[in-house]
């Protein structure tokens, strides 16, 4: 009974901080005054949430300090993900009248920075526009980062490494941190003054820069990036979307003007390399009949590998092999340790390196052979152990089952294989594109399946199983 108080504390502690994008949508106001009404309900669900939460935290907090178990710290950030969804949904039930489907699935695509939507956000007021993009605000650097940055390490057990912060920037977690607070919300800020020079209106560059820092990519404009046709405003969003998806430590790199070690990291490499190889395939394959321009096949590519999601064009008028192309940099997906989804970069470099040391075994003699490396994020190299080997190939061999998995439950709602593959791979890899299967009628399965997908690629998966085996393992043993 002691340990599940322990984990009822922690969660409560941490989801509490759900109410922060509700109590920041009254921002709305500078741009829609009239909105008062919707403002005051926000406000008053912020403020139940907090007390019911600070009031669990209270009565349990005796238990603050008691020994974790092992594989508490899955349970703990799973459930805070969970209650913090859970809570963010009930803006959408009472405010957009949506059912409890609709409303857990459109917050789930906010804080796993998917954005993936059911909202019309031509009809929608600008509360509601606003408290999506700050849940892909908060959801980029996560919640117990959040928790780190306001408070202090005392929450800090092993939550900050199981949230997907696999860097210390600083030796103190406290400190690191912070400054990826600071770093993330230093470049929102940019991006915000950036889309104002390129002439988009205050309320729209707001949202977008976080939207594309957080690589999360809800849009204020049915027909996202396209309403603007700006090409400055595409090659700037290229750009934040670019940095959303890199590692935060390697930001540090870029700040202190260490650019060649920059550029050298193995997850940047990989980058340039997959957007350069399928903006050529892109370009090369094409006949006059489905004309891309440059400018709109780098965008796509790099909104799919960056895990953002903004769109220029629809995928309708696209050919099935491009589909496939973006389908693929999806699956990659962003830096580790970033606010991407997907695989990982740096998994995906571990695997082929391992591969290319695999075959070399074959062809070259031992004396003449070595060892794989590669850069990580902090510009140093270092060589792929058989673990580390062992759990990347794991890692991608688990993600592309749970990836089937969801593509055939998708595909049984009626949807062809390739639409229903391209949507439930942007579910999982928290990417946000779409070819029209997720609408506001969408049926229930494709969203539960979609919300499922989305979290699980959020927590890379990982976590979650090890959560749901620590609870199975809990249950069994206080009723045997």
């Amino acid at each position: 009974m002691k340990s599940w108080l322990t984990l009822i504390h922690y969660g409560s502690t941490l989801s509490r901080f759900s109410v922060l994008p509700m109590l920041l949508s009254a921002l709305s106001l500078i741009f829609q005054p009239s909105e008062w009404n919707i403002v005051l309900t926000m406000f008053f669900i912020a403020v139940i949430i907090w007390g019911i939460n600070s009031f669990i935290a209270y009565i349990t907090k005796s238990y603050k300090n008691s020994k974790l178990l092992r594989g508490d710290d899955a349970i703990i950030v799973t459930l805070t993900w969970v209650l913090t969804i859970v809570f963010s949904a009930i803006p959408f039930v009472v405010i957009m009248d949506f059912n409890w489907v609709q409303s857990i699935f459109e917050a789930t695509s906010g804080w796993t920075t998917t954005g993936l939507s059911v909202v019309n956000v031509e009809q929608s007021n600008y509360t509601i526009l606003l408290y999506r993009s700050l849940m892909q605000f908060f959801g980029g650097v996560g919640i117990v980062l959040i928790v780190f940055t306001l408070l202090s390490d005392s929450y800090g057990l092993k939550l900050y490494s199981q949230e997907g912060h696999n860097d210390r920037l600083l030796p103190n977690i406290l400190k690191s941190a912070r400054l990826i607070f600071l770093i993330y919300f230093g470049y929102v800020v940019t991006g915000i003054l950036g889309y104002v020079v390129l002439g988009m209106s205050w309320f729209d560059a707001i949202n977008i820069s976080m939207a594309a820092l957080s690589t999360g990519g809800f849009a204020t404009r049915a027909n996202s990036m396209a309403y603007y046709q700006s090409g400055s405003i595409e090659w700037f969003t290229m750009l934040l979307m670019i940095l959303g998806s890199t590692n935060f430590a390697a930001h540090l790199l870029l700040i202190r003007r260490q650019f060649r070690q920059f550029i050298k990291t193995s997850e940047f490499k990989l980058l340039c390399g997959a957007l350069l190889l399928s903006t050529l395939f892109i370009l090369l394959t094409q006949t006059t009949i489905d004309h891309v321009s440059l400018r709109t096949a780098l965008f796509e590519a790099v909104s799919a590998i960056t895990t953002t999601g903004f769109q220029t064009t629809s995928y309708s008028i696209w050919r099935p092999l491009w589909v496939l192309v973006l389908i693929l940099l999806m699956i990659i997906g962003g830096g580790s340790g970033s606010t991407a989804g997907g695989i990982k970069q740096s998994r995906l470099v571990v695997v082929l390196k391992s591969m290319q040391m695999h075959f070399q075994r074959y062809n070259l003699p031992r004396q003449v052979m070595k060892e794989s490396s590669m850069h990580d994020s902090s510009g140093q190299s270092f060589i792929i152990q058989k673990t580390l080997a062992y759990d990347s190939v794991l890692y991608v061999m688990i993600y592309l089952l749970i990836l089937t998995i969801g593509t055939i439950i998708i595909s049984t709602q009626g949807y062809t294989l390739l639409d229903s593959f391209f949507e439930f791979a942007s579910s999982l890899g928290t990417v946000g594109t779409s070819v029209g299967v997720i609408a506001f009628n969408a049926s229930n399965v494709v969203l539960v399946t979609s919300t499922l997908g989305m979290l699980l690629g959020r927590l890379e998966i990982l976590v979650v199983i090890s959560a749901l085996m620590t609870l199975k393992q809990r249950l069994f043993h206080s009723f045997k």
